[in-house]
């Protein structure tokens, strides 16, 4: 009998169809994976260390936060950053307590989070809890009388000894399992309550943008325990993440002249620069955002766009060389403050002078006239006030024109760090040159 095998040829295109089905079920599974694990990355949480005012926390309390925080984005379909990661990239980083929202975004963006949820607390008093004492378990005390109760009884015979023996055991036997299986209370904490207010927002590190309605979004417990405290900023962590899922996205179709152009939205600097004739293509929520663009050697205004979710906003914009203009500081004419005792005395000064010329006008007036004797005039006498008259009227315009001259001296001018007055100081300043054009030079005193 004749067997007949196939050629070596057939056995080797079977191997390569083999490696080549091997091959595409790979490729197919890590296609697959690769949106599954960046959309896990953008579904991970960063939760930072609170910024607590107007009272202190204790480890307890503060570990009731992050325990009700992290149930809560799990319960949302998130995942937290563990704290010990969070806490080795800040030590990698050294990066503090890291509580400015430039230095959150970087940590964020080395953990491969997606979100960053920071929050403030005001307390109205300290809220450090102790540890609660353990419950004792009961039936301790019946277990310590239970032998005292087996020697009270009276001895009897050795069958009833015996029975009495086995029913001791019995009891302890017994007492033993019940204290063996009895849970034992929680602790119970025993801090005092406060007012507790919250401050939260939940930035979006991928579209580098928070919602409107994400942003600084305030909640209060008031006389709250610190596990009252803790739900509530649970709470107030799914509406965050509500809020963000909620709000509509937009898209900015940028292009820049030239390319690579660092791009700054709404504060925070994009990791992705403008391509070289290509537009940048930038997912961020719809509503009115504040674009920065910035490049070595050139410069551009800061704008303002409003972003919609019917479609994409064009922008092509052409950045300057050179250098942005220089702020012109315009320095003001202020003067000291006319001290108060030369105030004082004017207004004395200008009081007394009014007095003394009034009544000095007053007896000069009546010069040369009869002297009045009972109600009639005696017109062998006559006044003679017009010596008197001037000496109370010189020393009141005296007065009256000193008390002038201190209210309408100025004060003193200051004096800049090099001691220079500020008259010599503003001589220097100019308004010429702005930039690459041509202005108005002022100079002078003022």
């Amino acid at each position: 009998m004749t067997t007949f095998r196939g050629s070596s040829q057939n056995a080797a295109r079977r191997r390569k169809r083999s490696l080549g089905l091997v091959f595409s079920t790979v490729s197919s599974l890590l296609a697959l994976g690769g949106p599954s694990s960046a959309l896990a990355a953008e579904k991970q949480v960063a939760i930072f260390e609170p910024k607590v005012e107007g009272g202190s926390l204790g480890e307890i309390e503060r570990q009731a936060l992050d325990k009700a925080l992290a149930e809560a984005v799990k319960e949302m379909g998130y995942s937290p950053i563990s704290k010990r990661d969070l806490d080795d990239v800040l030590q990698g980083e050294k990066a503090g307590k890291c509580e400015s929202a430039e230095c959150q975004v970087r940590v964020a963006r080395l953990l491969d989070a997606g979100y960053v949820l920071r929050y403030k607390i005001s307390l109205s008093s300290d809220v450090i809890e102790t540890p609660a004492k353990s419950v004792p378990a009961k039936k301790e005390k019946e277990k310590e009388k239970e032998p005292e109760k087996e020697k009270t009884k009276g001895k009897g015979k050795g069958k009833e000894a015996k029975e009495s023996k086995d029913a001791k055991e019995a009891l302890e036997a017994q007492a033993q399992v019940q204290a063996q299986a009895q849970v034992q209370a929680p602790p119970v904490p025993t801090g005092p309550v406060a007012n507790w207010k919250f401050q939260a927002s939940l930035f979006n590190v991928t579209l580098a943008a928070t919602a409107e309605s994400a942003q600084n979004q305030p909640s209060e417990c008031p006389q709250c325990s610190s596990a009252q405290a803790a739900q509530n900023i649970a709470e107030l962590a799914k509406k965050l993440l509500i809020a963000d899922k909620s709000q509509a996205r937009g898209t900015i179709e940028l292009t820049t002249t030239p390319g690579e152009v660092s791009v700054i939205l709404d504060g925070v600097e994009l990791v992705q620069k403008t391509p070289e004739g290509q537009p940048l293509v930038i997912k961020t929520f719809t509503g009115k955002h504040t674009l920065k663009l910035r490049k070595t050697d050139y410069w551009l205004e800061d704008q303002k766009v409003s972003v919609s979710d019917g479609g994409p906003t064009s922008l092509k914009l052409q950045l300057k060389p050179g250098e942005p203009p220089k702020e012109v500081v315009y320095v003001p004419t202020e003067v000291v403050q006319r001290p108060a005792w030369r105030i004082g005395l004017g207004i004395v000064g200008i009081a007394v002078g009014a007095a003394l010329v009034g009544y000095g006008g007053l007896v000069a007036s009546v010069d040369g006239q009869a002297v009045l004797q009972d109600g009639k005039e005696d017109f062998t006498r006559v006044y003679d006030t017009k010596t008197k008259g001037i000496a109370f009227i010189v020393p009141g315009a005296a007065f009256l024109i000193g008390g002038v001259v201190l209210l309408a001296l100025p004060g003193e001018k200051k004096k800049t760090s090099d001691g220079k007055s500020l008259a010599s100081a503003i001589q220097n300043v100019s308004v010429g040159t702005v930039g690459s054009g041509t202005g108005l030079v002022v100079q002078g005193r003022f």
